[in-house]
């Protein structure tokens, strides 16, 4: 028969009197206690419960950054400008080769709108529009 914790709802393991999430017991007498002191200083105790941690809490993963510096980001930054600015001003640290790509292609994007203008402004200056 299954057992849980009454305090955080684990399933208890069997031959424990310990919750080995919460580290509580239902009991509190004095046999109890004894028997708990006796389950954490068992070196199996001791191994379940980190392994129980690590799995728990997804230590053993390695979080990847993707930091590529990709030319999707130059594309991005020139089309998107602004945003292109506020990600490469984000990603500084995090992701400084995706920060240079967004901001180069932000700044690119800026210059070539300037250079449209200019050259669509004397176009029709030109021909008296």
């Amino acid at each position: 028969m299954k057992r849980y914790c009454k305090y955080c709802g684990s399933e208890l393991e069997e031959g424990f009197d310990v919750c080995c999430n919460c580290g509580k017991t239902d009991k509190g007498d004095k046999e109890t206690k004894a028997k708990i002191n006796a389950n954490i200083s068992n070196p199996d105790y001791k191994k379940y419960k980190e392994d129980k941690e690590y799995s728990d809490h997804n230590y053993n993963k390695k979080v990847v950054v993707d930091d590529s510096g990709s030319f999707g980001w130059f594309i991005f930054g020139l089309f998107f400008g602004l945003i292109g600015f506020i990600l490469a001003i984000v990603w500084s640290k995090e992701k400084p080769k995706n920060s240079k790509m967004v901001l180069f292609g932000a700044l690119i994007g800026v210059i070539l709108s300037w250079l449209f203008k200019a050259s669509a402004f004397s176009f029709f200056n030109w021909f008296g529009f």
